[in-house]
């Protein structure tokens, strides 16, 4: 017995986006405390299918800085894949393309502006820091199926 435990979280569907949690694990006998952050945003399309000519805009909740405002940017790619593994700001990588901006409000809340998928297409949000304890961070990519 080496003495390690492992152990497995799930961030509860009941978790409100627009704030950061923290999941803290701590020996009983010793200093050692160990603390794995997290934060919870969302990102929702109007719609997960349309047709070609149709439209969708995605709106949700991130991160805020204390009431203050933050830009954000909307990326696009029509093959499928995960999320970016590199920092958001860029105009076009490894398939992803920059499509739009919106601004998040003090509270967190965006809508982005519509767009026109034309083909099925994944998209997914960069939300910058905030210096006020919130890092920046992709949301999960959202599917929009062009029938």
């Amino acid at each position: 017995d080496t003495g390690w435990t492992s152990r497995s979280f799930t961030v509860p569907k009941t978790a409100k986006p627009g704030f950061d949690f923290n999941i803290y694990a701590q020996h009983t006998d010793g200093p050692l405390t160990l603390s794995e952050p997290f934060q919870v945003c969302t990102f929702t399309p109007s719609r997960t299918a349309v047709s070609k000519t149709g439209t969708i805009r995605f709106s949700g909740r991130v991160p805020f800085n204390s009431g203050h405002t933050k830009k954000l940017t909307i990326y696009r790619r029509t093959t499928s894949a995960g999320q970016p593994s590199v920092r958001g700001g860029f105009s076009s990588w490894k398939g992803w393309t920059k499509v739009g901006t919106c601004t998040a409000n003090g509270s967190g809340n965006y809508t982005t502006k519509y767009f026109k998928p034309g083909r099925t297409s994944w998209y997914v949000l960069w939300y910058p820091s905030d210096g006020a304890g919130n890092w920046n961070a992709w949301t999960s990519v959202a599917k929009v199926a062009v029938r």
